[in-house]
């Protein structure tokens, strides 16, 4: 059992590992699209690698994989989502450069959000959360430790406070309600340090509250502590 925490937290500490996709440099564009080009079906300078073929959901919001007609075409990609009056465009640098699984994936959607799933790093998944509106921004979701989707929560393990590295252990889990705009973050009072002495047990969604248990373990002994956010 300890051997395998011990595999599973390394898999862990790597997720957490700073990439080029969680520099922050992504951002929405302006809603005019002229500049930007569809990936084509039969280009397959992309589809040989990434899945780009435009998406229709069951709620009738279209997606489209873009990039720019110049030098920048084979590193930054570019998403359109647009139903009625809203068209929206978000951009991820040098996506094009890494492996098809950090291109993000249509994977569920609720009345306010479409939510893609992508590759961070290495096994580290994120999500990221399109507003269905005009004025909201969008928000990729990296070290994603659960979400539901139906509620609009995702829970995540932060390492940057105020833009400072997180040091010593400490093991801080956010928490966004999306529907309520509502960000929380909680402390564990045990630490988890990357050589391996701590694992995420569990993740519960209980609609206005959220129960992360982590477990950790030492050479003498196992334990676990819950934290819970409520919203």
């Amino acid at each position: 059992m300890k051997y395998i925490s011990l595999l599973f937290i390394v898999l862990l500490a790597a997720c957490g590992q700073p990439s080029l996709l969680s520099d922050n440099i992504k951002a929405q564009l302006p809603d005019s699209t002229d500049q930007f080009i569809p990936i084509a079906d039969t280009d397959t300078t992309y589809t040989n690698y990434y899945n780009v073929q435009p998406v229709t959901t069951p709620h009738g919001w279209n997606i489209t994989y873009m990039v720019k007609n110049d030098s920048t075409r084979f590193t930054d990609a570019y998403i359109q989502w647009q139903k009625g009056n809203v068209k929206r465009v978000y951009k991820y640098p040098h996506v094009l450069e890494y492996r098809g699984q950090f291109m993000p994936q249509f994977l569920d959607e609720t009345d306010t959000h479409i939510f893609m799933d992508h590759a961070c790093a290495t096994e580290c998944r994120a999500i990221l959360a399109l507003p269905k509106n005009n004025k909201d921004k969008a928000i990729d979701f990296e070290s994603v430790l659960g979400f539901n989707t139906k509620l609009g929560q995702v829970v995540t393990r932060t390492f940057f406070i105020n833009d400072e590295i997180v040091r010593d252990g400490k093991l801080i889990i956010e928490a966004t309600d999306l529907t309520k705009g509502i960000t929380k973050s909680v402390t564990f009072k045990n630490t988890d340090y990357s050589v391996g002495n701590a694992m995420m047990d569990t993740v519960i969604f209980k609609g206005d509250r959220i129960l992360v248990k982590w477990e950790f373990y030492s050479e003498d002994e196992e334990f676990t502590e819950t934290q819970v956010i409520q919203f």
